[in-house]
């Protein structure tokens, strides 16, 4: 209602923040589902949107009943009368909670390869579908006698000028590449 109190709550609210209807009704979201900490200006900034008639939109942190909690992507929108009248607020929440953990999980995993390319002595590349040179990372890569910068976009046996259709060595290095199978030692000579 126009009072932020909850009329209305479908299974799969009692699903992911514990809480029941019986629970729920007459009680406001930031009662049920506001953590401690929180930032009083963020949630008023989102009554005053929905206020004014306008809908909103974003990502709230909110608490389950057991204490956790979970992020949601919420949409807020105002219900009017046949009058124009505000009577009632809706909110769609989505449990978006396990996207985030993937996402920081990976920025994490990312990070630590940048740390560890950054002190490895020797240098680390990558290459694109096509095999060639796309990044470069570590101490000063020297490849084929070139600098990284005149390797990008380039394939391995480019830069050496070697041809793997007659060349056997490059033509097993090639199908290693194309395998995607780790390789040691290779010799350009």
């Amino acid at each position: 209602n126009t009072d932020a109190e909850i009329e209305y709550t479908n299974p799969a609210h009692e699903r992911i923040t514990g809480y029941t209807l019986a629970e729920a009704l007459g009680r406001t979201p930031a009662a049920l589902h506001r953590p401690e900490g929180y930032d009083p200006a963020f949630y008023d900034r989102i009554w005053k949107t929905a206020e004014s008639g306008q809908v909103w939109k974003g990502t709230i942190l909110g608490r389950r009943k057991d204490g956790s909690l979970w992020h949601q992507d919420t949409t807020i929108s105002p219900v009017r009368s046949e009058k124009g009248k505000i009577t009632h607020y809706i909110a769609i929440k989505r449990d978006i909670t396990a996207d985030i953990e993937r996402r920081h999980a990976l920025a994490e995993s990312e990070q630590r390869f940048r740390d560890f390319a950054e002190a490895a002595s020797d240098w680390l590349w990558e290459m694109d579908e096509n095999l060639r040179f796309a990044s470069f990372t570590g101490n000063e890569p020297h490849v084929g006698g070139r600098v990284a910068a005149e390797a990008y976009g380039k394939t391995r046996w480019e830069l050496f000028g070697a041809d793997p259709d007659t060349d056997e060595n490059w033509g097993r290095h090639r199908d290693d590449l194309e395998a995607r199978r780790p390789f040691r030692d290779f010799r350009s000579e």
